[in-house]
C-alpha cells in the first residue's frame, strides 16, 4: 500500500503507518510534505477552498488538540471549519466525537 493510499482509506492511522513501513523509504519532513500536499488537494477538491501549508497541518492535525493563532483575516475560522470538515467527511468523526476523542482530534479556539 502507497502512502496515498493510506492517506485516502485510513487517514487516522497514517502516521502509524509510515512509522512501521516507511522510515527507511523516505524521510520524515518528505512524509510530512506529502501529508500536506493530501490534506491541501483534498480539502480544494471536496470543500473548495485553498488552505496554505500552516492551514494544511491544522487540518490534518488528528492527535491532541489544535490552537490557531493569527492575525485578523488570515482564515482561523475557514481553517477550523474546514478541519471539522475533513475529520467528519474524510475521517469518519461523528461530529459530537470531535471534543471528546480523550485528546485527538480535538479543536481549540
Amino acid at each position: 500500500m502507497s502512502l496515498k493510499d493510506q492517506f485516502e482509506q485510513n487517514f487516522l492511522n497514517a502516521d502509524n503507518f509510515y512509522q512501521s513501513k516507511f522510515t527507511k523509504r523516505i524521510s520524515f519532513q518528505e512524509y510530512q510534505a506529502e501529508k500536506l500536499s493530501y490534506v491541501q488537494s483534498w480539502v480544494q477538491t471536496n470543500l473548495n477552498s485553498s488552505p496554505d501549508l500552516e492551514q494544511a497541518a491544522a487540518i490534518g492535525a488528528v492527535e491532541g488538540h489544535i490552537q490557531v493563532v493569527a492575525r485578523a483575516g488570515s482564515g482561523k475560522t475557514s481553517t477550523l471549519v474546514n478541519r471539522a470538515l475533513f475529520l467528519q467527511k474524510h475521517c469518519g468523526i461523528a461530529p459530537n466525537e470531535i471534543n471528546n476523542r480523550n485528546g485527538s482530534a480535538g479543536i481549540e479556539y
